[in-house]
């Protein structure tokens, strides 16, 4: 499969060149895979061998490691859930922390503070102090909303970064 073009070939060709790699039981590159399935999918041959190329390219990738590498992977592993990763970065950790409290923080006092002007200024008026109240909870929760937004940002960037640094540690093993 080293040699061929692919887009030179036709669909009957490309379907025979799917099954022939399939009945091998020889491991093939994973860019070739690829690019087959590119292929594939670009030629709207069909999900059956857009599957079978998917197949052929997760038995590729999942390739059985011996019993070091795969000892030596469930140790980077574990490694990377270990209470350390949490002290990575300690800053953004207790700035997402802090924003998550902020945020239900403003919530209550909006709402207070709304309870209180209602009471205070509109003593008699019974609809001035449901408005009031009212505009506590709109302006709260725009609070919450932005607060909460900003913390779950700093924990998805924490995470994606995590994951990563897992994925190349898995991966230079």
């Amino acid at each position: 499969m080293v040699d061929v073009d692919l887009r030179e070939l036709s669909d009957q060709e490309v379907i025979k060149l799917i099954e022939d790699i399939n009945n091998s039981q020889s491991g093939h590159d994973l860019i070739e895979l690829k690019n087959l399935l590119a292929e594939v999918t670009n030629r709207k041959l069909g999900s059956e061998y857009a599957d079978i190329v998917n197949t052929l390219i997760h038995n590729a990738v999942a390739v059985v490691p011996s019993n070091k590498q795969n000892k030596a992977k469930q140790d980077v592993i574990s490694h990377t859930d270990s209470k350390a990763e949490d002290e990575r970065f300690p800053v953004l950790n207790f700035l997402s922390k802090l924003y998550k409290v902020l945020a239900w923080f403003s919530l209550v006092a909006c709402i207070t503070i709304g309870c209180s002007v209602g009471y205070v200024y509109f003593f008699n008026e019974i609809v001035f102090i449901a408005a009031s109240v009212f505009g506590g909870v709109i302006v709260g929760t725009k609070l919450l909303l932005v607060f909460y937004s900003c913390a779950e940002s700093i924990s998805l960037k924490l995470e994606i970064e995590r994951n990563l640094r897992q994925l190349i540690d898995y991966r230079n093993i």
